[in-house]
């Protein structure tokens, strides 16, 4: 059947983002995984004229793929502020990308992306990366047989390679690791230096984190100011983010690192992995109770003192112990190739044995030429 590509932005409303919305059904065909993932709607929660994105100044455009009338892709250029290249060119966003097993879709996709950033003076492309890093970036490229634990990234297994075939190479990598919760020598040894420091680490329950969300706020823009693809949300969007993530917190999981002055330096979020029964079950195991913690978040301050973020680990396994769970899955590291080598090097001083790597990521992005 013959390929057409519709492309519109907000004029088409609600029926645009029915359209938009209609590309995970045939790109998720056949997933094991994507019925056991929690329901959400990022293109009706960030598709709209009064998102931050666009009062700021944010542009976009949608592109869908139709074969005989039925959707199977999508992509939306977003023209991100404050968002360059190393050089200080405007960088595109290539974001909301899913399609079904279709390279020349997914090429007449990501081409119509790309004419429309390199027409607005775009110099450079990198995705699937939706507005910001804050919301859902990148693409898995391995470790699809082990299922997506709770709030990971799940993409349809052929994505990186049709992406690949677009003409799109990889820019950064990342890993999601899977180690034991036994005691790990250095992480010990740095908490004990942190508290030596006149560190003090605050455990936070459901409860606490209402109160604290504009010092996390803080904390988590100077954190990771600088990484790849990152740039700056409101309080609002914050908000409306990490709010309800107080459902999922758990005794000794999310912990916070204050200096000797009160100020907020470090964060540790983790949770249990609520998955994990489901995904035993759907691989064809006997489900039994949730044995994984997901380290989701650790970040810290630049003036932060050295090995902060291994003292918050430490006692995040600490506490994940104590609850039970054997086993952590360290989640979205860009620098989980570091983390491996730390962690070797504790084995061979008779603690903890390595991580495996569990899953992997990777984003994407090519040069534009100009129009």
């Amino acid at each position: 059947m013959t390929l057409a590509i519709d492309d519109f932005g907000f004029e088409r409303g609600a029926d645009g983002l029915a359209l938009l919305r209609a590309a995970d059904a045939p790109a998720f065909a056949g997933d094991p995984w994507w019925p056991l993932l929690p329901p959400a709607d990022p293109l009706g929660a960030q598709l709209r004229p009064e998102h931050p994105f666009f009062a700021a100044g944010g542009a976009h455009r949608a592109f869908v793929a139709l074969r005989g009338g039925d959707v199977v892709g999508r992509a939306v250029a977003l023209a991100a502020p404050g968002l360059a290249t190393e050089a200080g060119a405007p960088l595109g966003l290539l974001g909301f990308f899913r399609c079904a097993d279709d390279p020349e879709a997914a090429r007449a996709l990501v081409g119509g992306v790309a004419a429309w950033l390199a027409a607005r003076g775009c110099a450079r492309l990198v995705g699937p990366l939706d507005q910001s890093t804050w919301y859902r970036y990148r693409v898995v490229t391995g470790g699809h047989a082990r299922g997506p634990f709770l709030l990971d990234l799940h993409t349809p297994r052929h994505e990186a390679d049709l992406l690949r075939a677009a003409g799109l190479e990889v820019v950064a990598t990342y890993g999601t690791l899977r180690a034991s919760t036994a005691p790990i020598g250095h992480l010990a040894r740095a908490h004990a230096r942190a508290v030596r420091a006149g560190i003090t680490f605050e455990a936070l329950g459901p409860e606490d984190v209402p109160r604290l969300l504009p010092d996390l706020f803080a904390l988590c823009q100077r954190a990771f100011a600088g990484k790849t693809g990152y740039s700056a949300i409101t309080w609002p969007e914050f908000q409306a983010l990490y709010g309800p993530a107080a459902a999922l917190v758990r005794p000794g999981l999310v912990e916070l690192a204050r200096g000797p002055d009160g100020a907020p330096l470090g964060l540790c979020f983790g949770y249990p992995d609520l998955l994990e029964p489901a995904r035993v079950a759907a691989a064809g195991g006997a489900p039994g109770p949730v044995e994984t913690t997901v380290v989701k978040t650790l970040g810290v301050a630049p003036d932060a003192p050295p090995g902060l973020g291994a003292a918050l680990l430490h006692r995040h396994l600490e506490a994940a112990r104590a609850l039970g769970l054997r086993w952590a899955l360290h989640a979205l590291m860009e620098k989980w190739r570091e983390f491996l080598r730390g962690l070797e090097a504790g084995k061979h001083r008779g603690d903890a044995p390595p991580p495996e790597l569990w899953r992997e990521y990777a984003l994407f992005g090519r040069d534009l030429a100009a129009p």
